[in-house]
C-alpha cells in the first residue's frame, strides 16, 4: 500500500509542476526529439530482463513543463531458461513532465502519463496469446544539455499494471532540439 501512496504523491507533484508551467509559460523552449536505450525488468517471476528502446518527440512549453509522445518497445522478456519462450511488449506513451532546473542548464523532471500497449506471448515459435491495454506510468529523470542543440537524458520509468505486473525501466538517451 505504501508503494501506491508514493506513486500517487509523485504523480501529483509532476502534474502540479506541469500545470504551473502551463500557467506561467513565459519562455517556451520548443520541440525536441530523441532516442533512448536501457534495461527493463518485470515484477513477474521467471522472466529475464529486456533491452527497451524509446523514440520520442516532445515540446517544452515552458521552463517548468513539457509534453511528450513516444513509441516504447519494451522488447522481449524471455522465460528464464528458454530462449524461444517470451512475452513481447510495445506501445505508445503520452506524458506530462514537470521540470526543475539544477545548476546552470541541467534539470530534473517528474513524468506521469499513459502507456497504450500490446503484449504478445510466444512459446517455441508459436503465438500463444495477445493482450492490449492502457496503463499508468510515472518516472523521474535527469536532463543534461551537451551543447546548444544536443543533450543527454537518464530516466527511470515505471509502467504499472501491464497484465497485472509492473515493468521498471532505466534508460540513457540522446535528444536534439529543433
Amino acid at each position: 500500500m505504501n508503494r501506491y501512496r508514493s506513486l500517487i504523491v509523485t504523480s501529483l507533484i509532476a502534474v502540479l509542476l506541469a500545470c504551473g508551467g502551463l500557467i506561467n509559460s513565459v519562455s517556451a523552449q520548443g520541440w525536441y526529439g530523441g532516442v533512448s536505450f536501457g534495461d527493463a525488468s518485470t515484477s513477474a517471476s521467471g522472466f529475464d530482463d529486456s533491452s527497451p528502446t524509446t523514440l520520442y518527440i516532445g515540446n517544452r512549453i515552458s521552463n517548468t513543463a513539457a509534453v511528450e509522445f513516444a513509441y516504447v518497445d519494451l522488447d522481449e522478456f524471455d522465460v528464464e531458461g528458454f530462449s524461444d519462450a517470451y512475452i513481447e511488449i510495445s506501445g505508445f506513451e503520452v506524458s506530462a513532465l514537470g521540470l526543475a532546473q539544477i545548476g546552470e542548464s541541467s534539470s530534473i523532471y517528474g513524468k506521469v502519463g499513459l502507456y497504450i500497449w500490446d503484449l504478445d506471448a510466444v512459446a517455441f515459435g508459436v503465438d500463444v496469446g495477445e493482450e492490449d491495454g492502457t496503463s499508468l506510468l510515472f518516472g523521474l529523470g535527469l536532463d543534461i544539455p551537451i551543447g546548444e542543440t544536443i543533450g543527454a537524458r537518464l530516466e527511470r520509468v515505471n509502467y504499472l499494471d501491464i497484465e497485472d505486473e509492473d515493468v521498471d525501466t532505466l534508460n540513457l538517451g540522446l535528444y536534439a532540439n529543433f
